[in-house]
């Protein structure tokens, strides 16, 4: 349920926003007082931070050309 609820939006041509639409994906990710955390969100992040930051380089470098 979780993978299938994420979303993306334009904001604008250089902004790009993530989420899900379940009202209970932020406890999985940092957890609560009585629910252990199942981060998934971040550690997708880290596993790809070279990747994005490339991806991101090489797409200003194009805009600029």
């Amino acid at each position: 349920a979780l993978v299938s609820s994420i979303y993306t939006n334009q904001v604008s041509p250089l902004s790009l926003e993530v989420g899900s639409r379940l009202a209970y994906a932020y406890y999985l990710e940092f957890g609560t007082v009585k629910i252990k955390r199942r981060p998934s969100w971040m550690p997708a992040v880290e596993a790809n931070r070279d990747k994005f930051i490339r991806l991101i380089e090489e797409g200003l470098r194009r805009a600029m050309a």
